[in-house]
Order: structure tokens, then C-alpha cells, then sequence
């Protein structure tokens, strides 16, 4: 009988944190469609105040995703500079 005893206290423990978990996941899916909304808003008011067209919004929008594909690196980026910078050098000498 004791054991049985235990048996159903762990089944009413399981059966409130099951609850509990539901209860959670709920208010996790409410706290991440909050933050959507905060997000969506932001980037409305961003838009609006720098009067960018819809047009516009979707060039920046592919431009983003190409940019994203290319990767970017701390090196590339010094070797880039120094390459500008010796271009530069070259033009200054030419004058």
C-alpha cells in the first residue's frame, strides 16, 4: 500500500508540472509574438522617419541578403584598406 501511496504522489507531481509546462509554454509563445510586434514597430518607425518607400525598403531589403551571403572578415576588410590605401598613394604620385 505504501508503495502505491508514492506511486500516486508521483503521478500528481507529474500531472502538476505537465500543467505547469503548458502554462509556461503559453505565456513563452505570448512573450515571443510581444516581441515580434515590438520588433515589427521598430523597423515601421525607422521607415517612416527616414521616409524610405516601399520600393526602396525592398532594394535595401535584397542588398541586405546578398551582403549576407558574402562573407565578411577582419582580414578581408584590412586587405581591402590597404589595397585602397596603395591605390590611393598611386593617384596621389601620378599627380
Amino acid at each position: 500500500m505504501a508503495r502505491t501511496r508514492s506511486i500516486n504522489k508521483v503521478d500528481e507531481n507529474i500531472s502538476k508540472t505537465k500543467a505547469q509546462i503548458n502554462e509556461l509554454q503559453q505565456v513563452l509563445k505570448q512573450l515571443e509574438q510581444e516581441k515580434i510586434n515590438l520588433e515589427n514597430i521598430e523597423i515601421v518607425g525607422i521607415v517612416r522617419k527616414d521616409n524610405i518607400s516601399i520600393e526602396e525598403l525592398c532594394e535595401i531589403v535584397k542588398m541586405f541578403k546578398i551582403n549576407k551571403k558574402t562573407k565578411y572578415s577582419k582580414e578581408n576588410k584590412e586587405s581591402e584598406e590597404n589595397e585602397e590605401n596603395k591605390e590611393r598613394r598611386q593617384t596621389e604620385s601620378d599627380d
